[in-house]
């Protein structure tokens, strides 16, 4: 409420998306959704690259929990390349970390292994070399999500072939 009407640079559309991000880890999608519809149009308007590629980000998480794993996988895909297109990486660390994060574990949830384990070692290689080496336990762990099901696939298809 304190910025609606503020013509701070970043603001209102920051608090739409501070609010949505709460809503969002608070289980309450519908409110959060809502409240990045507003902060996207605000962000669009204002040009705030930043601000956009962070709503775009929550959206695609959004999209995974209401089921919607291939929609989700998409967006995913869009915005880590535009990141990556537009050297945004360099500008902002975390959120590439957090777009290489959410795209490997978008690719685990659509069983596509092998691009998650392309994306797993990207993503291990630039959280190590970030300072305080962000989401690199997440990594780890997400990768090891993805050679476990790349082992039990590999037995599936095993015992069919015999």
């Amino acid at each position: 409420m304190l910025t609606k009407n503020a013509k701070l640079e970043g603001y209102p559309a920051k608090g739409y998306l501070l609010k949505g991000t709460q809503l969002y880890y608070n289980s309450k999608y519908r409110e959060a959704l809502d409240n990045f519809a507003v902060a996207n149009d605000l962000a669009i308007n204002s040009k705030n690259i930043a601000q956009q590629i962070s709503i775009k980000h929550y959206i695609g998480l959004l999209k995974n929990v209401s089921d919607e794993k291939k929609e989700a996988l998409a967006i995913f895909q869009d915005n880590l390349d535009f990141i990556t297109k537009n050297d945004y990486q360099k500008k902002d660390q975390r959120q590439y970390l957090k777009s290489l994060f959410a795209l490997a574990d978008s690719y685990n949830k659509n069983r596509i292994l092998d691009s998650a384990e392309v994306v797993h070692q990207r993503g291990i290689t630039a959280s190590l070399n970030h300072p305080d080496k962000y989401l690199y336990p997440w990594f780890l762990l997400s990768h090891g999500i993805t050679s476990v099901s790349y082992t039990h696939l590999r037995a599936h298809e095993t015992r069919h072939d015999l």
